[in-house]
């Protein structure tokens, strides 16, 4: 499925740009060679103030590949507050390297909103539910606002009139950091991550352990038995008998965004749509010991349709998937049984003749709980 992959990725860019960061930690802004006359001692002490930066971006670049969070964040204001002391400094003495000294601090600026972006998605990146479109356009908005960052830091950072200062900044790295951002965006933007988002905003909301699913799952067991057919017949028999199909339920005409129910959700409104029934059927079934499979099916077209052209396939309905005794992956159709006759629900699963894209279940939420 590429989820691995997809967030081992993130981790190893993220840590890239971590250590690119660690470049400022050798920064050797003004030197005495560099000058014509010795610095005085205001602006040694200025600089001594900008070595103190860069002790304290090294200090960042530890605890943010440690995962301690507020120490980072501590760094930073730290950071923030010696540019300020030495901005005051600087405002109070005469010196032919005063425009050289202030440049150098007006470029440190907005690189210190990049290291909190940083922070926040280093912190996103080590959620279970990346992958969720809140959780993925937050991550997406922050990519964009921490590249918008070293392109501003970049920008001003080019201006700077003395070249022993700029190249000592190695400003190269800092435009190589620029392209590997806008490479990344592309990449998390692609066809591949969204549909990796897309099934794991509807996978996150199957919850085998709800206390209500629970329930339900003891008593299919009580009531049908403990058998594999009896436990699925036991499934179906439920949504026959409680559930009913809702075609948009709590949708906001207003905003045209529907909300995606949980178990609860559905129980509670007992109905849904198809993929409220779908996710409240993977639920029960997992927690009764039937692995499942959330699946995207496309129901203008059938299986061999697409199998000639894959580029037909378009999502319109959610199924799912369960894994029978002898190790075959069945398709269901929740939907079927909702409010019907089991009979009716049964003729209604038979006729099933469209193409579905799955995830398994388990297997997708394992790979997201792995930091």
């Amino acid at each position: 499925m590429g989820v691995y992959d997809k967030i081992g990725k993130i981790v190893v860019f993220i840590f890239g740009i971590i250590l690119i960061i660690g470049v400022l930690a050798y920064f050797g802004f003004i030197t005495p060679e560099a000058t014509e006359k010795p610095l005085s001692t205001e602006e040694q002490e200025i600089i001594q103030i900008f070595e103190q930066v860069n002790l304290e971006m090294g200090r960042y670049n530890v605890y943010l590949q440690e995962n301690q969070f507020n120490e980072a964040k501590s760094s930073v204001l730290k950071i923030k507050l010696k540019l300020s002391d030495a901005e005051i400094k600087l405002n109070s003495i005469n010196s032919e390297y005063k425009s050289d000294l202030k440049e150098v601090i007006d470029v440190y600026k907005p690189l210190t909103d990049g290291l909190n972006s940083l922070i926040k998605l280093k912190q996103l990146d080590n959620q279970k539910d990346i992958l969720t479109w809140d959780k993925y356009n937050e991550m997406i908005k922050e990519y964009i606002d921490t590249r918008n960052k070293y392109a501003d830091f970049y920008n001003k950072a080019i201006l700077i009139q003395n070249e022993e200062v700029k190249t000592a900044m190695n400003l190269s790295v800092y435009n190589l950091a620029i392209t590997n951002m806008d490479d990344e965006l592309r990449d998390l933007q692609n066809e591949n991550m969204t549909q990796l988002v897309e099934a794991n905003t509807f996978i996150s909301k199957i919850n085998p352990t709800d206390s209500n699913v629970r329930g339900i799952s003891a008593n299919i067991e009580k009531t049908y038995g403990t058998e594999f057919n009896q436990r699925l017949v036991g499934i179906v028999g439920y949504f026959s008998e409680n559930l009913d199909y809702v075609h948009m339920p709590n949708w906001n005409p207003g905003s045209n965004i529907q909300h995606i129910q949980s178990p609860a959700d559905t129980l509670n409104l007992k109905g849904g749509n198809c993929a409220d029934l779908s996710i409240l059927f993977s639920s029960i079934a997992e927690s009764i010991g039937i692995s499942t499979m959330f699946c995207f099916a496309d129901t203008t077209h059938s299986l061999q349709q697409v199998q000639q052209n894959s580029e037909l396939f378009k999502s319109d309905h959610a199924v799912i998937q369960y894994l029978d005794e002898n190790n075959n992956w069945l398709t269901l159709d929740p939907t079927c049984y909702a409010g019907v006759d089991l009979e009716v629900g049964d003729e209604c699963n038979q006729k099933i003749d469209y193409v579905v894209k799955c995830y398994e279940v388990k297997e997708f939420k394992d790979a997201l709980s792995v930091n």
